[in-house]
């Protein structure tokens, strides 16, 4: 959670396209990073001074990712301290109707999957609704995986870490899972994504016959 001490923030995540793998070529990480996230909606002190700006590149060559390649823009403090809330923000940041990074999503978007998605897929995008509109699901919390070893801790691990969703979901709804006529879902790490830096579990609410949500859960209690 982000108000418990971390050492840094994913402020910024998105695919490489022709323009941006000749921006992070040529340009320097720190200042290319400082300009993405204006799009994600930080405030002026973590654009530029205060923080430490790094990028993660998911590519085969992170010297020379190609178009479809991820980056993703981390935030750090320069005094070395550890961070005990979220990094100043901008209000709402995501623009609703457009392709968001899944990391630039905050508790209560309402989105949708790419089409197509499947579920042995890696998920990196999605598109973000108001949640009076047609959706599929809502995010309802965030839970981070311990990772005390940075080996990938296994399956069965991070299934017993995605049970916290379950009482996440009985504060966000109102009412206990098991009473509850909505079904519970999330997003986890995978082996792949665990070597590239993710330790972020993604809670969501769906309806379990797969129709379309028309408004906010928050407190529905239903």
């Amino acid at each position: 959670e982000c108000d418990e001490p971390h050492d840094a923030e994913v402020i910024h995540a998105q695919q490489f396209d022709d323009a941006l793998v000749d921006q992070y070529v040529d340009m320097d990480v720190s200042e290319l990073c400082a300009r993405l996230t204006e799009t994600s909606g930080y405030t002026d002190d973590v654009r530029r001074g205060s923080y430490e700006l790094s990028t993660w590149v998911d590519s085969w060559d992170v010297d020379e990712p190609e178009a479809g390649d991820h980056l993703i823009c981390v935030a750090e403090p320069t005094n070395g301290e550890k961070l005990d809330a979220p990094l100043p923000r901008d209000a709402s940041p995501v623009q609703t109707g457009t392709e968001t990074a899944l990391f630039d999503l905050q508790v209560g978007d309402c989105f949708n999957e790419p089409d197509g998605f499947g579920e042995d897929e890696l998920i990196g995008f999605v598109r973000v609704v108001p949640c009076d509109q047609g959706h599929e699901l809502e995010l309802i919390s965030v839970v981070l995986v311990p990772a005390p070893d940075p080996d990938y801790p296994g399956n069965a691990v991070i299934e017993a870490r995605a049970e916290e969703c379950l009482s996440r979901f009985a504060a966000y709804l109102d009412i206990p899972y098991d009473d509850s006529r909505y079904e519970s879902g999330y997003y986890s790490p995978t082996e792949e994504s665990w070597d590239h830096g993710d330790r972020t579990i993604f809670c969501m609410v769906a309806d379990p016959d797969g129709e379309e949500l028309t408004e906010s859960l928050k407190g529905i209690a239903r």
